[in-house]
């Protein structure tokens, strides 16, 4: 009977054994303890590694610096200003021939009667053929203006009234805005000369 104890001590061994691994289980916390820390450390690192990469896009923005450096253009060169306009001289004939024509027509006012309203039309009209003149004199009047100009007196020296008024017209139209200094009182000559006639 004495000997079944002894049989029995091995089996007191399993206990030990139980404790061991209990042991080696709350062991077990300690070393999640220690993957924890790991992780802790790990992530309170990673702050640190992505702020490193915070950092680096001033190195980024300084490459459209280079890039301006790089492709900047040279200044280009003054473009040549344009040769001007060489000035086609006045048909001597034509000028003379309107000059000579508005002569007749401003000869023809001064003979006949007019009244107060009629003599500063006929003075507005002296002033726009004096300035009609001195502008044909010094170039200054466009080649189409003057072949007007020069049916225009035809037509008002053969009382066709109705013809010298659409060339007057076309004038107007197309002239006005560099020769109503003396357009308007070439007007005046269709309002006067027809009644005088």
């Amino acid at each position: 009977v004495e000997q079944f104890p002894q049989q029995q001590q091995p089996v007191e061994q399993f206990p030990q054994q139980k404790g061991n691994t209990l042991q080696q289980q709350s062991s077990s916390p300690q070393i999640g303890t220690g993957f924890q820390q790991q992780t802790k450390s790990l992530q309170q690192q990673s702050p640190a590694i992505g702020g490193g990469f915070q950092q680096q896009p001033p190195q980024s923005a300084s490459f459209p610096m280079q890039q301006q450096q790089t492709y900047q253009a040279p200044t280009p060169a003054p473009e040549p200003e344009p040769a001007p306009t060489p000035v086609v001289p006045l048909n001597p004939e034509a000028v003379r021939a309107i000059n000579d024509g508005f002569g007749q027509v401003r000869a023809f006012l001064n003979s006949v009667q007019v009244n107060g309203m009629e003599r500063k039309q006929i003075a507005e009209i002296d002033k726009a053929l004096d300035r009609l003149a001195e502008k044909m004199a010094n170039n200054d009047v466009e080649a189409e203006v003057v072949d007007r100009l020069t049916s225009f007196v035809q037509a008002l020296l053969r009382s066709d009234f109705h013809a010298a008024s659409n060339e007057q017209l076309v004038l107007v139209n197309s002239a006005w805005s560099n020769h109503k200094d003396w357009l308007k009182g070439v007007k005046f000559l269709l309002q006067i000369v027809p009644k005088k006639v």
